[in-house]
């Protein structure tokens, strides 16, 4: 299976993956059970398609799996499937095409799909942080090419100041005179305890736009109205949520069934924290 089968599965056949060095094309081809050759070639692969039969057909299908991928490759793909978790061998050719933080991928890691940025895979064990961060970064990036003057990032629920810097989150520090709450708590708090993350005071260079590139933008309804106000009607001041509401399944129990059967996460496990930070400001005149 070459990348764009693999990005044309729906979400949750692509979701995870695990590098092999051992899985090639060819071998792909010939691990592919008789019984499933009559698949589209773009549903299945060699390994995937062994996975759907596990299930089923256990020893039969560890048996030509461990001869594409190797026995302890083999075993851990079986056991996360009798579990319900389906982590898709792809070989290192496939892996090439896709796109992985510096350093990555590697075997033996499981990675994780980014939900709106196709191609796109993290580290379990770092989802959490990467899909949290590269969403506030396009909001502000999205309200910086509208034209914004003066932007405050503030923490409405969960993750806060405290907690960014431990994820190695960095933001500037906020202006002496923005008053910011002091809690301890590091994870998670009320509502009602939000805090200033930073500030930014801009000087616009050119007309509001917005980006060709963006990949949350098109999820996020309140995100285009505003930017609509913005470029048609001169909006002046703004308020955009930036949420994370959803694990997409990686979580800790994920984390200690990777673990349990001998693959990695690759780093520490961030977990999910249902988090809001809101940007708020003013724009230029028009």
């Amino acid at each position: 299976m070459d990348s764009d089968a693999l990005l044309d599965l729906p979400y949750d056949l692509r979701r995870l993956i695990v590098v092999s060095d051992r899985l090639t094309e060819r071998s792909e081809k010939t691990a592919q059970p008789a019984s499933v050759a009559a698949q589209p070639a773009s549903a299945i692969d060699g390994a995937g398609a062994l996975s759907q039969l596990i299930a089923k057909q256990p020893r039969v299908a560890l048996l030509v799996l461990a001869g594409a991928v190797g026995w302890e490759l083999a075993r851990a793909v079986r056991k996360l499937q009798a579990q319900g978790t389906t982590v898709r061998p792809i070989a290192l050719t496939t892996a090439q095409s896709l796109r992985f933080p510096p350093g990555h991928p590697r075997t033996n890691v499981v990675y994780a799909a980014h939900p709106v940025d196709t191609g796109a895979y993290i580290p379990a064990a770092d989802f959490h942080r990467f899909l949290f961060q590269h969403k506030v970064a396009e909001a502000q990036r999205l309200i910086r090419v509208l034209g914004a003057t003066s932007v405050l990032v503030r923490s409405v629920r969960g993750w806060n100041r405290q907690a960014a810097a431990h994820l190695g989150l960095s933001f500037p520090e906020p202006s002496s005179g923005d008053a910011t709450n002091t809690s301890s708590s590091a994870d998670r708090r009320s509502d009602a305890d939000d805090e200033i993350i930073t500030t930014m005071t801009l000087t616009p260079l050119g007309d509001p736009y917005v980006p060709d590139d963006l990949v949350w933008f098109s999820h996020e309804p309140l995100w285009q109205e505003i930017a609509s106000a913005r470029i048609d009607s001169g909006l002046r001041e703004f308020s955009i949520d930036v949420r994370s509401s959803d694990d997409f399944g990686i979580n800790s129990k994920l984390k200690a069934s990777v673990d349990k059967v001998g693959l990695e996460a690759g780093g520490k496990f961030v977990e999910h924290v249902e988090t809001t930070w809101r940007l708020e400001g003013t724009f230029a005149a028009p």
